[in-house]
This record gives structure tokens, sequence and C-alpha cells, in this order.
């Protein structure tokens, strides 16, 4: 009997996962149940079981709001030192700071910003993009209406129980991939971390070295 192209297990803490036999179902998968849902946007991970956590929230762990808070004022202080002079000779004027993380993390600095994109086939090349001979199972997490989520948080009062997310599409001109891949960001207030509200897809297959 032919093996089921996917399987949906139950949500748990507001997320769903999928598990596809092969990334040759992808396609499949994503035009069949998300075409009626454009608000959607997409990570890619080599590892499904690698947190939703950026590069800043994976080097300073510290549990206390004020330092963290300290030290990215102060780590972005020093990239704007630094690109002073390195931005060509009129660069536009970036008012703010989450532009300003965006240029950061596009010159390969850890910055607390997540990427995305708009189209779920990029985020699936950046799942694969990288050969690992340890990896199992790569991972699509697909990221629904989060706007309507933080109205629904306001409307509850529920604030400091559930931390808005913060959607960051830069409109400065700087970085053309992210341009060309449909890039956009998400950001959390320094002191939560990302851990719900998400649908998880994970192509099940062993790499060429599996």
């Amino acid at each position: 009997m032919p093996r089921q192209p996917w399987s949906v297990d139950n949500s748990v803490d507001g997320v769903s996962t999928v598990r596809l036999a092969s990334w040759k179902h992808f396609h499949d998968y994503v035009t069949q149940e998300f075409l009626g849902f454009p608000s959607f946007v997409w990570r890619g991970q080599r590892e499904s079981f690698w947190a939703l956590q950026s590069s800043f929230d994976r080097l300073v762990t510290a549990p206390d709001a004020r330092l963290r808070n300290q030290l990215a004022s102060q780590h972005l202080a020093r990239f704007k030192m630094a690109a002073r002079g390195r931005r060509g000779a009129t660069p536009a004027k970036i008012e703010h700071e989450s532009e300003w993380w965006a240029l950061a993390q596009h010159n390969g600095m850890a910055t607390p910003l997540l990427d995305w994109t708009e189209s779920p086939f990029v985020a699936l090349y950046f799942a694969f993009e990288k050969a690992d001979k340890h990896t199992i199972t790569r991972a699509v997490w697909g990221l629904s209406d989060v706007r309507k989520k933080n109205r629904e948080i306001k409307d509850t009062g529920q604030e400091h129980l559930n931390p808005l997310l913060e959607m960051v599409r830069p409109m400065q001109d700087e970085n053309m991939r992210l341009v060309s891949q449909a890039g956009l960001f998400t950001q959390l207030p320094r002191e939560s971390r990302l851990t719900t509200g998400f649908e998880r897809i994970l192509p099940e297959i062993r790499t060429p070295y599996g």
C-alpha cells in the first residue's frame, strides 16, 4: 500500500506539524492547502528541532530585559559607527531602528530579527540549501496573519502575557537580495521569546549522507 504523501499532527501550543514523505510533495501540499491564505510568511531551517530564534537571542541569553536592551543598543550603535562612509556617496536616510537592524543583518551581524519570506518555495530552498550528513529532517515554518493576532491580543489587554510580534518590511533598497527573495523579518520585544502560533511543515527525507 503506497505511503500517504503527508500527515498532519494535532496542534500543540498553537503549532500544527505537517510531515511530508518527501520534499517532492511540498509543491502539491502548498498549492492545495495554502493558495487561499496569502497572509502566510515562511521560513526554512536545516534542522526541524531548531527553535525559532534570532541570532541575537542565540548569543545573548541573559534573562534580564534591561541588560538585553542595553546590550542590543550598544551593539547597534557600534554598527552605525562602523557603517559611516560605507553606504555610498549619497546614502538614503534611515529613520527607524528596525531598518538599521535589517541593514546590519544584511551585512552579517547578529540581530534580533528573524528572516522570513513571502514565498514558501524560497523557504524550502533555504531549508535544503546546505548539505549536512547529520541532518535527517528539514523544516519549513509557516506563520499566519500576524496583524490579526496582534489585534486580538490588544483587545484582551494581554500584551504582558502575549507580546506583540512586529513585522519588519525594510524600505531601504541596499539589499537587493532581500527584494528578490520577497524577504521580511519578525521582531519580538527583547524580553520575550518566540515560541508559539506557527504551522511547521517537515519534509521527512534523509540527506544523501544519511
